[in-house]
Parts: C-alpha cells; structure tokens; sequence
C-alpha cells in the first residue's frame, strides 16, 4: 500500500514540475504614492528585463517624460536582411504598447526609446571585424496620441501566438504606434546581415 501511495506521489510531483508555467502580467504596484521617477525607472527594468539599458525620467509641469535605452549584449542576430527592420520596429512598438498600458495611471505624456546594440563593424586599419555598440534606432511618441488607436486595450500584452487571430490584431495595434511616432534616428538600413 505504501509503495503504491509512494509512486503515485512521485507521478504527481513529476506532473506537476512539468506542468507549463502561465504567462503572469508584470508584477509591480502601481501605488500613487511612489513617485513617478521610481516607478517609471522600476517598470523599465521589468518590461525590458535583460534588455534594459538605461532610464532617465525628466519631470516637467505638464508630466513626465521617459527616455529609455534597450538592446541586447550580442552582436550575433538570426534575422535576415528583409525583415531585420520590420521586426526591431515591431519589437519596439511592443515595449512602446506595454509602457502605454501599465503608465496609464500616471502622468507619463513622452516616451523615447532607443535601440543600442553591439555590432560586427569591419576595421579597415587593423584588417579585422571588431564588435562595437552603437545607437541604431530612437523614436519618441507623444502617449496622448495613442488614445485614438483602436483596440489599444483590448490587446493581450504578454506573448501571443503568431498563428492565432488575437496576433493579427496585436500586429494592428503595432503598426498603428509606429504610424505615430517620431523617428529620431533611422541606421537600421545601414546594418548588414551575414
């Protein structure tokens, strides 16, 4: 009897280890009496997660404005040329959806995002590729704008499956903040992919 209790624990317990983790929004208290700088600073981190590079908020009269640094530690990437641009877009209007959506209680009226990444740059004094880092991308969008975007929402902010409708509309939404932003600087046509 108590081999049988024994196994049927140890089948449970593997189950259960096994069992697929859920998709749990962004855990952080949006509590009005943490100040905009420190929750803003404290989202950045979480929404970027290795990512993040830096962020500075700049308090004004009228609100608050983010300035936000991402981008990874490799200079290696599996994207091909054609859609290299599209997709570090798309990329950034997701970080761009999900500041939208967790700063709604806040007075956040700017937010700037730059793509800063290492890259293979080819040194024609030593003969040699040396990997460099360098600011590719930045846009800024004016978050009052995005109040006419519709569904802005509606949209599941944590990972969807590219295959399901619920992607299609999300893609909508995506293309809808790049439609509105600001580029500020544009050198993503300027990398080469090997």
């Amino acid at each position: 009897m108590y081999k049988f209790l024994t196994i049927i624990l140890i089948v449970y317990i593997a189950f259960s280890a096994c069992k697929k983790k859920e998709n749990h929004p962004i855990n952080i208290v949006d509590d009005p009496k943490i100040p905009d700088e420190i929750y803003l600073i404290e989202l950045s981190k979480k929404i970027l997660l290795q990512n993040f590079k830096e962020a500075k908020v700049d308090k004004t009269k009228d609100g608050s404005s983010l300035v936000l640094e991402y981008g990874g530690s490799s200079a290696l990437s599996f994207r091909n040329q054609d859609t290299y641009e599209k997709e570090m877009k798309l990329i950034t209007a997701n970080y761009l959806l999900k500041f939208i959506r967790y700063t709604s209680t806040r007075n956040l009226k700017l937010i700037t995002i730059s793509i800063v990444k290492p890259y293979y740059v080819n040194e024609e004094s030593i003969k040699k590729e040396v990997i460099e880092e360098f600011e590719v991308y930045r846009v800024s969008l004016e978050t009052e704008k995005t109040k006419s975007i519709k569904d802005i929402e509606l949209v599941d902010l944590e990972n969807v499956d590219t295959k399901s409708p619920e992607w299609e509309s999300k893609v909508k939404v995506l293309e809808e903040i790049i439609k509105i932003w600001k580029v500020e600087l544009n050198d993503l046509r300027r990398i080469e992919i090997k």
